[in-house]
C-alpha cells in the first residue's frame, strides 16, 4: 500500500480540488470524458467502462481531466456560464472605467481649436492649410535637437503616458516599443518618437490645458502632428512621402511611409484605403 499511497500523492492536485475545486473546471471535465466514453463505446462498449471510470477517477483526484483546463475556463468560458457556479469575475475596474469615460467625456476637445488657442498651428502663408506657428517650431527644433543626440529616457516616455517611469518596461525591438498597462505602445522608428516626446514637452510648456485632454486623445493629437514637420526630428534631414511595403507575422500590405529623407527613419506609416476614405481638412484628427 504505501506505493499506492506515494502514486496517490504524486497525482493528487490539492489546489484543484477538495474545498479548492473549481466546479466550472469539473463540469467541463466531466462533458468532455461523457463525450470521449460515448465515442469509445461506439467501437467497443466493453472498453467505455474504463474509460468513464478513468476519466472520473483522474477529475476527482487531480480536479480535471483536460491539462491546463482551470487557466482554459478561466480565459475561455463565458461569463454567463460562470455566474451559474458563482465563479464570475468581479468587475473590479467597473467605477475606474466610468470615471475615466466620464472624464474622457468632460475634457474631450476640438483638436485644430484647441492648437489654434494654444498657439501652436495657424493658417499657412498664402492659403486655406494649417501649419505649426513659427515659435512653435522653433521651440520644437530645440527639444528634437537634444534627443538626436541623446536616447529617449523612460522618464520622458513615462510622461508622454501620464505614469510613473517604474510602470514602463522597454522592449527589445526592431523599432522603438514599451509596455504600459500590459499594453505595448510602438512607434514605427526613433524619428516619430522623437517627435511625438518633443512636441508633448513642447505642448506641456505651451499651455496647461494640454495636460487635462484625456490621454488617448493627447496621443491621437501627437501622432497627427508628426506630419506638419518639414525636417526629421532624428536627424534633420527633410521629410518625404513614399509608398512601401510592411510584413507582420501572416502577411505583407502596402502603406504610405511618411519618413527621413537622409537617415531613412520614419515618422508616420499610414494606410492607402484609409487616407482616401477619410479625408481631413486639417489633418489633425482626435
Amino acid at each position: 500500500m504505501p506505493a499506492l499511497s506515494s502514486f496517490y500523492e504524486r497525482i493528487h492536485q490539492p489546489e484543484y480540488t477538495g474545498e479548492n475545486r473549481c466546479l466550472p473546471c469539473t463540469a467541463v471535465n466531466i462533458m468532455i470524458a461523457g463525450a470521449l466514453t460515448v465515442a469509445v463505446a461506439i467501437i467497443s462498449p466493453l472498453a467505455a467502462v474504463p474509460v468513464v471510470a478513468g476519466s472520473l477517477a483522474a477529475i476527482y483526484v487531480r480536479g480535471y481531466l483536460v491539462p491546463g483546463t482551470p487557466e482554459l475556463t478561466k480565459r475561455y468560458l463565458p461569463t454567463a456560464v460562470l455566474e451559474l457556479f458563482g465563479k464570475a469575475p468581479e468587475d473590479t475596474e467597473t467605477w475606474e472605467t466610468i470615471e475615466r469615460m466620464e472624464y474622457e467625456k468632460e475634457h474631450a476637445v476640438d483638436p485644430e481649436t484647441f492648437l489654434r488657442d494654444a498657439g501652436v498651428v495657424e493658417l499657412c502663408i498664402g492659403g486655406e492649410d494649417i501649419c505649426l506657428t513659427q515659435s512653435f517650431q522653433e521651440q520644437l527644433s530645440t527639444r528634437f535637437e537634444t534627443y538626436r543626440s541623446s536616447e529617449v529616457g523612460i522618464d520622458a516616455i513615462a510622461s508622454l503616458f501620464s505614469v510613473p517611469p517604474e510602470e514602463v518596461t522597454h522592449e527589445e525591438r526592431t523599432y522603438p516599443a514599451v509596455t504600459i498597462d500590459r499594453r505595448v505602445r510602438k512607434w514605427p522608428g526613433k524619428a516619430a518618437l522623437i517627435a511625438d516626446v518633443g512636441t508633448h514637452e513642447a505642448l506641456t510648456q505651451q499651455t496647461e490645458e494640454w495636460d487635462r485632454v484625456p490621454r488617448e486623445q493627447r496621443l491621437n493629437i501627437l501622432k497627427s502632428l508628426r506630419s506638419f514637420h518639414e525636417q526629421c526630428p532624428a536627424c534633420g534631414d527633410p521629410i518625404e512621402i513614399d509608398s512601401d511595403t510592411a510584413e507582420s507575422c501572416c502577411h505583407t500590405y502596402e502603406i504610405v511611409a511618411v519618413k527621413c529623407s537622409g537617415c531613412n527613419e520614419r515618422l508616420l506609416e499610414l494606410d492607402p484605403k484609409v487616407i482616401e476614405s477619410t479625408p481631413s481638412e486639417s489633418g489633425i484628427t482626435a
